[in-house]
Protein backbone atom coordinates (compact mmCIF):
# COMPACT_ATOMS: atom_id res chain seq x y z
CA UNK A 1 0.00 0.00 0.00
CA UNK A 2 1.22 3.66 -0.43
CA UNK A 3 2.66 5.89 2.14
CA UNK A 4 -1.17 6.92 3.34
CA UNK A 5 -2.36 6.13 6.93
CA UNK A 6 -4.59 3.42 7.15
CA UNK A 7 -6.96 5.61 9.60
CA UNK A 8 -7.33 7.85 6.35
CA UNK A 9 -8.14 4.93 4.11
CA UNK A 10 -11.20 4.11 6.28
CA UNK A 11 -12.41 7.88 6.96
CA UNK A 12 -12.48 7.86 2.71
CA UNK A 13 -14.55 4.59 2.55
CA UNK A 14 -16.83 5.81 5.34
CA UNK A 15 -17.45 9.23 3.15
CA UNK A 16 -18.17 7.51 0.36
CA UNK A 17 -20.82 4.51 1.74
CA UNK A 18 -21.94 6.77 4.21
CA UNK A 19 -25.74 6.81 2.64
CA UNK A 20 -25.92 3.30 3.65
CA UNK A 21 -24.61 3.82 6.95
CA UNK A 22 -27.24 4.22 9.91
CA UNK A 23 -27.63 4.48 13.67
CA UNK A 24 -24.59 6.02 13.79
CA UNK A 25 -22.74 3.12 12.32
CA UNK A 26 -19.18 3.45 9.93
CA UNK A 27 -19.51 1.20 6.85
CA UNK A 28 -16.16 -0.08 8.03
CA UNK A 29 -17.76 -1.51 11.22
CA UNK A 30 -19.77 -3.90 8.61
CA UNK A 31 -16.39 -6.04 7.56
CA UNK A 32 -14.24 -6.56 10.64
CA UNK A 33 -13.11 -9.57 8.77
CA UNK A 34 -11.51 -7.10 6.47
CA UNK A 35 -11.01 -3.95 8.69
CA UNK A 36 -8.84 -4.99 11.05
CA UNK A 37 -5.53 -3.55 11.90
CA UNK A 38 -3.71 -6.72 11.16
CA UNK A 39 -5.25 -6.66 7.04
CA UNK A 40 -3.86 -3.57 5.87
CA UNK A 41 -2.75 -5.86 3.65
CA UNK A 42 -6.10 -6.13 2.14
CA UNK A 43 -6.39 -2.10 1.24
CA UNK A 44 -5.32 -1.06 -2.22
CA UNK A 45 -5.21 3.25 -2.59
CA UNK A 46 -4.36 5.96 -5.23
CA UNK A 47 -2.91 8.93 -3.99
CA UNK A 48 -1.02 11.69 -4.98
CA UNK A 49 1.77 12.80 -3.71
CA UNK A 50 1.82 15.99 -1.26
CA UNK A 51 -0.98 17.60 0.63
CA UNK A 52 -3.64 16.11 -1.58
CA UNK A 53 -3.37 12.79 -0.59
CA UNK A 54 -5.70 10.06 -0.98
CA UNK A 55 -7.81 9.92 -4.16
CA UNK A 56 -9.54 6.56 -3.97
CA UNK A 57 -9.03 2.98 -2.57
CA UNK A 58 -10.71 -0.46 -2.61
CA UNK A 59 -10.06 -3.53 -0.20
CA UNK A 60 -9.37 -7.00 -2.35
CA UNK A 61 -9.75 -10.20 0.61
CA UNK A 62 -8.65 -13.60 -0.14
CA UNK A 63 -10.83 -16.55 -0.23
CA UNK A 64 -10.42 -20.47 -0.55
CA UNK A 65 -13.29 -22.27 -2.56
CA UNK A 66 -14.29 -25.80 -3.33
CA UNK A 67 -16.09 -27.92 -5.67
CA UNK A 68 -17.79 -31.65 -4.45
CA UNK A 69 -14.92 -33.00 -5.63
CA UNK A 70 -12.58 -31.59 -3.18
CA UNK A 71 -10.79 -29.75 -5.85
CA UNK A 72 -9.55 -26.45 -4.65
CA UNK A 73 -9.34 -22.83 -6.25
CA UNK A 74 -7.74 -19.82 -4.02
CA UNK A 75 -9.87 -16.73 -5.25
CA UNK A 76 -10.11 -12.73 -3.68
CA UNK A 77 -13.25 -10.95 -3.00
CA UNK A 78 -12.95 -7.32 -4.24
CA UNK A 79 -15.43 -4.95 -2.39
CA UNK A 80 -15.61 -1.00 -1.45
CA UNK A 81 -14.51 0.59 -4.65
CA UNK A 82 -14.62 3.95 -3.89
CA UNK A 83 -12.84 7.19 -5.41
CA UNK A 84 -13.53 10.47 -3.90
CA UNK A 85 -15.48 12.83 -5.23
CA UNK A 86 -13.14 15.63 -6.71
CA UNK A 87 -10.95 12.64 -8.79
CA UNK A 88 -14.33 11.04 -10.11
CA UNK A 89 -14.46 9.88 -13.65
CA UNK A 90 -10.65 9.95 -14.31
CA UNK A 91 -9.78 6.27 -14.29
CA UNK A 92 -8.79 6.09 -10.93
CA UNK A 93 -11.49 2.80 -9.87
CA UNK A 94 -10.17 1.18 -13.02
CA UNK A 95 -6.74 1.61 -11.33
CA UNK A 96 -7.77 0.03 -7.90
CA UNK A 97 -8.96 -2.59 -9.07
CA UNK A 98 -5.92 -3.41 -11.22
CA UNK A 99 -4.07 -2.94 -7.87
CA UNK A 100 -6.41 -5.25 -6.55
CA UNK A 101 -5.90 -7.70 -9.24
CA UNK A 102 -1.81 -7.58 -9.17
CA UNK A 103 -2.26 -8.46 -5.15
CA UNK A 104 -4.78 -11.39 -5.89
CA UNK A 105 -1.94 -12.72 -8.58
CA UNK A 106 0.74 -12.28 -6.23
CA UNK A 107 -1.62 -14.60 -3.33
CA UNK A 108 -1.46 -17.27 -6.10
CA UNK A 109 -5.10 -16.53 -6.81
CA UNK A 110 -6.76 -17.86 -10.16
CA UNK A 111 -9.83 -15.39 -10.13
CA UNK A 112 -10.99 -12.05 -8.37
CA UNK A 113 -14.87 -11.68 -7.69
CA UNK A 114 -17.63 -9.30 -6.38
CA UNK A 115 -21.24 -7.86 -6.39
CA UNK A 116 -22.53 -4.69 -7.54
CA UNK A 117 -24.47 -3.22 -9.86
CA UNK A 118 -22.58 -1.18 -11.69
CA UNK A 119 -22.23 -3.58 -14.80
CA UNK A 120 -20.72 -1.03 -17.32
CA UNK A 121 -17.75 0.25 -14.78
CA UNK A 122 -16.75 -3.71 -14.14
CA UNK A 123 -17.40 -5.41 -18.00
CA UNK A 124 -14.90 -2.89 -19.21
CA UNK A 125 -12.67 -4.03 -17.01
CA UNK A 126 -12.60 -7.27 -17.91
CA UNK A 127 -15.35 -8.88 -15.43
CA UNK A 128 -17.83 -10.84 -16.70
CA UNK A 129 -21.41 -11.57 -15.25
CA UNK A 130 -21.99 -15.30 -13.26
CA UNK A 131 -24.72 -14.87 -11.23
CA UNK A 132 -26.66 -13.13 -8.87
CA UNK A 133 -28.11 -12.64 -5.23
CA UNK A 134 -31.92 -13.20 -5.02
CA UNK A 135 -34.33 -12.25 -2.60
CA UNK A 136 -37.70 -11.91 -1.83
CA UNK A 137 -40.18 -9.88 0.25
CA UNK A 138 -41.36 -11.91 3.97
CA UNK A 139 -45.08 -10.28 4.62
CA UNK A 140 -47.63 -11.49 7.42
CA UNK A 141 -49.36 -13.99 4.75
CA UNK A 142 -45.82 -15.79 3.74
CA UNK A 143 -45.51 -18.24 5.99
CA UNK A 144 -49.29 -18.55 6.72
CA UNK A 145 -49.04 -19.48 2.71
CA UNK A 146 -45.99 -21.97 3.08
CA UNK A 147 -47.75 -24.33 5.70
CA UNK A 148 -50.82 -24.78 4.23
CA UNK A 149 -48.28 -25.71 1.00
CA UNK A 150 -46.38 -27.70 2.63
CA UNK A 151 -48.78 -29.39 4.31
CA UNK A 152 -45.94 -31.32 6.17
CA UNK A 153 -47.08 -32.95 9.87
CA UNK A 154 -43.81 -34.21 10.98
CA UNK A 155 -42.50 -30.62 10.76
CA UNK A 156 -45.23 -28.80 12.25
CA UNK A 157 -44.72 -31.09 15.23
CA UNK A 158 -40.90 -30.47 15.63
CA UNK A 159 -42.03 -27.13 15.69
CA UNK A 160 -42.76 -27.21 19.19
CA UNK A 161 -40.29 -29.40 20.35
CA UNK A 162 -37.21 -27.73 18.82
CA UNK A 163 -35.78 -24.53 20.50
CA UNK A 164 -35.25 -21.37 19.22
CA UNK A 165 -32.37 -19.30 20.41
CA UNK A 166 -31.59 -15.58 18.98
CA UNK A 167 -28.20 -14.09 19.89
CA UNK A 168 -27.09 -10.31 19.33
CA UNK A 169 -23.66 -11.58 17.78
CA UNK A 170 -21.54 -9.40 19.80
CA UNK A 171 -22.93 -10.35 23.53
CA UNK A 172 -20.97 -12.59 25.11
CA UNK A 173 -23.82 -15.51 25.95
CA UNK A 174 -22.89 -16.52 22.07
CA UNK A 175 -19.28 -17.77 22.83
CA UNK A 176 -20.35 -21.39 23.88
CA UNK A 177 -21.97 -21.66 20.63
CA UNK A 178 -19.29 -20.10 18.42
CA UNK A 179 -17.40 -23.10 17.38
CA UNK A 180 -20.28 -25.74 17.14
CA UNK A 181 -21.89 -23.06 14.73
CA UNK A 182 -18.99 -22.96 12.73
CA UNK A 183 -18.54 -26.62 12.31
CA UNK A 184 -22.24 -26.86 11.74
CA UNK A 185 -21.98 -23.61 8.72
CA UNK A 186 -19.02 -25.79 7.62
CA UNK A 187 -20.87 -29.18 7.35
CA UNK A 188 -24.24 -27.49 5.37
CA UNK A 189 -22.40 -25.31 2.79
CA UNK A 190 -23.58 -25.81 -0.13
CA UNK A 191 -21.68 -27.89 -3.03
CA UNK A 192 -19.80 -25.39 -4.08
CA UNK A 193 -18.64 -23.11 -0.85
CA UNK A 194 -16.34 -20.31 0.14
CA UNK A 195 -14.40 -21.76 2.85
CA UNK A 196 -14.97 -19.54 5.94
CA UNK A 197 -12.00 -20.04 8.86
CA UNK A 198 -12.98 -20.09 12.50
CA UNK A 199 -10.67 -17.00 12.86
CA UNK A 200 -12.77 -14.93 10.11
CA UNK A 201 -15.85 -16.20 11.61
CA UNK A 202 -14.62 -14.48 15.29
CA UNK A 203 -14.27 -11.58 13.30
CA UNK A 204 -17.66 -11.50 11.90
CA UNK A 205 -19.25 -12.07 15.24
CA UNK A 206 -18.34 -8.83 15.86
CA UNK A 207 -20.69 -6.96 13.45
CA UNK A 208 -22.69 -4.63 15.01
CA UNK A 209 -26.43 -5.17 14.67
CA UNK A 210 -26.06 -8.76 13.65
CA UNK A 211 -28.45 -11.09 15.40
CA UNK A 212 -28.37 -15.68 14.36
CA UNK A 213 -31.01 -17.83 15.02
CA UNK A 214 -30.56 -21.15 15.61
CA UNK A 215 -32.88 -24.34 16.33
CA UNK A 216 -31.50 -27.21 18.04
CA UNK A 217 -32.23 -30.60 20.68
CA UNK A 218 -30.03 -29.83 23.33
CA UNK A 219 -29.07 -27.13 25.34
CA UNK A 220 -27.70 -29.07 27.82
CA UNK A 221 -24.13 -29.39 27.28
CA UNK A 222 -22.62 -27.03 24.30
CA UNK A 223 -20.44 -29.73 22.75
CA UNK A 224 -23.42 -31.91 21.96
CA UNK A 225 -25.76 -28.95 20.56
CA UNK A 226 -27.96 -30.66 17.54
CA UNK A 227 -28.41 -27.93 14.97
CA UNK A 228 -31.14 -28.18 12.68
CA UNK A 229 -30.69 -24.74 11.07
CA UNK A 230 -29.36 -21.27 11.87
CA UNK A 231 -29.70 -17.96 10.07
CA UNK A 232 -28.76 -14.16 10.72
CA UNK A 233 -30.82 -10.95 10.43
CA UNK A 234 -29.20 -7.33 9.85
CA UNK A 235 -25.48 -7.06 9.66
CA UNK A 236 -24.07 -3.08 10.88
CA UNK A 237 -25.66 -0.24 8.18
CA UNK A 238 -25.41 -2.96 5.37
CA UNK A 239 -28.30 -5.39 5.70
CA UNK A 240 -31.08 -3.75 7.69
CA UNK A 241 -33.92 -5.51 8.02
CA UNK A 242 -32.51 -8.53 5.51
CA UNK A 243 -32.53 -12.21 6.80
CA UNK A 244 -29.52 -13.93 5.46
CA UNK A 245 -26.97 -16.63 6.08
CA UNK A 246 -29.19 -19.69 5.64
CA UNK A 247 -27.45 -23.03 6.78
CA UNK A 248 -29.54 -25.91 7.61
CA UNK A 249 -29.94 -29.87 7.65
CA UNK A 250 -33.23 -29.45 5.35
CA UNK A 251 -35.18 -26.70 4.19
CA UNK A 252 -37.91 -26.87 4.90
CA UNK A 253 -36.90 -26.50 9.31
CA UNK A 254 -36.17 -22.40 7.90
CA UNK A 255 -39.76 -21.88 8.24
CA UNK A 256 -39.51 -22.51 12.03
CA UNK A 257 -37.03 -19.59 12.19
CA UNK A 258 -39.10 -17.17 9.84
CA UNK A 259 -41.91 -18.23 11.51
CA UNK A 260 -39.74 -16.86 14.67
CA UNK A 261 -38.52 -13.64 13.45
CA UNK A 262 -42.02 -12.41 12.40
CA UNK A 263 -43.67 -13.17 16.06
CA UNK A 264 -40.55 -11.47 17.84
CA UNK A 265 -38.96 -9.35 15.83
CA UNK A 266 -39.84 -5.62 14.08
CA UNK A 267 -38.74 -4.25 11.29
CA UNK A 268 -36.40 -1.55 12.14
CA UNK A 269 -37.39 1.98 10.49
CA UNK A 270 -40.80 0.99 9.80
CA UNK A 271 -39.32 -1.09 6.80
CA UNK A 272 -40.42 -4.75 5.61
CA UNK A 273 -38.58 -8.04 6.19
CA UNK A 274 -35.91 -9.05 3.31
CA UNK A 275 -35.01 -12.64 2.83
CA UNK A 276 -31.74 -13.03 1.04
CA UNK A 277 -32.16 -16.67 -0.67
CA UNK A 278 -29.19 -17.67 -0.64
CA UNK A 279 -29.06 -21.53 -0.35
CA UNK A 280 -32.74 -21.73 -0.21
CA UNK A 281 -33.56 -20.28 -3.38
CA UNK A 282 -34.14 -23.44 -5.12
CA UNK A 283 -36.58 -24.10 -2.26
CA UNK A 284 -38.77 -20.98 -2.75
CA UNK A 285 -38.54 -21.64 -6.33
CA UNK A 286 -40.23 -24.55 -5.86
CA UNK A 287 -43.01 -22.78 -4.07
CA UNK A 288 -43.33 -20.23 -6.93
CA UNK A 289 -42.01 -17.36 -4.88
CA UNK A 290 -41.70 -13.99 -6.96
CA UNK A 291 -37.67 -13.58 -6.38
CA UNK A 292 -36.21 -10.21 -7.30
CA UNK A 293 -32.64 -9.48 -7.60
CA UNK A 294 -30.31 -6.92 -6.20
CA UNK A 295 -26.88 -7.90 -6.38
CA UNK A 296 -25.32 -9.09 -9.43
CA UNK A 297 -21.84 -10.99 -9.18
CA UNK A 298 -18.89 -10.92 -11.34
CA UNK A 299 -15.92 -12.94 -12.29
CA UNK A 300 -12.22 -12.59 -13.76
CA UNK A 301 -9.52 -15.28 -14.35
CA UNK A 302 -6.43 -13.78 -13.85
CA UNK A 303 -3.64 -13.83 -16.02
CA UNK A 304 -1.32 -17.42 -15.74
CA UNK A 305 -4.09 -19.54 -14.50
CA UNK A 306 -4.58 -21.21 -18.16
CA UNK A 307 -5.32 -24.52 -16.57
CA UNK A 308 -8.03 -23.13 -14.48
CA UNK A 309 -11.25 -24.96 -15.20
CA UNK A 310 -13.29 -21.80 -15.43
CA UNK A 311 -16.44 -23.13 -17.08
CA UNK A 312 -16.85 -26.20 -14.62
CA UNK A 313 -15.88 -23.91 -11.73
CA UNK A 314 -18.60 -21.35 -12.41
CA UNK A 315 -21.33 -23.81 -14.06
CA UNK A 316 -20.89 -25.27 -10.18
CA UNK A 317 -20.82 -21.41 -8.46
CA UNK A 318 -24.22 -20.56 -10.66
CA UNK A 319 -26.00 -24.09 -10.02
CA UNK A 320 -25.13 -25.36 -6.72
CA UNK A 321 -24.00 -22.38 -5.13
CA UNK A 322 -26.65 -19.05 -4.68
CA UNK A 323 -23.63 -16.64 -2.77
CA UNK A 324 -24.45 -15.71 0.77
CA UNK A 325 -20.76 -14.91 1.42
CA UNK A 326 -21.83 -13.07 4.44
CA UNK A 327 -21.27 -15.72 7.04
CA UNK A 328 -20.70 -17.10 4.20
CA UNK A 329 -19.24 -13.58 2.87
CA UNK A 330 -20.89 -11.89 5.19
CA UNK A 331 -20.70 -9.99 2.15
CA UNK A 332 -16.98 -9.03 1.40
CA UNK A 333 -18.06 -6.55 -1.19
Amino acid sequence: MKDVLVSDVYALINRCFANVSYNGYQHVENFPHVFSPANSSFLCVEALEGSIGLQGACTVYPTSWYLPSGLGFQGACVGNVCVDVPFRNQGIGQKLLQYAEEKAQQWGCCFVYLFSDLSEFYEKAGYRPYGAENFVQLNPDFLVQFWKILKNEGLKNHKDSWDVQAFVTKEGRMSPFLNVLWSFIIQYSSHCFCLLSFQDFIKMMQIPDMEVFMIFNNRENYKDIDIQACCFLGKGSDFQNVIHGFYFKKPEVCLILLDFIVKNRVPKDQGQFIIMTSQLTAFFKAQNCSLFTTYKMFIKILDGHGKFDEPRFCKDVLDKHEHDLDVHSFQSS
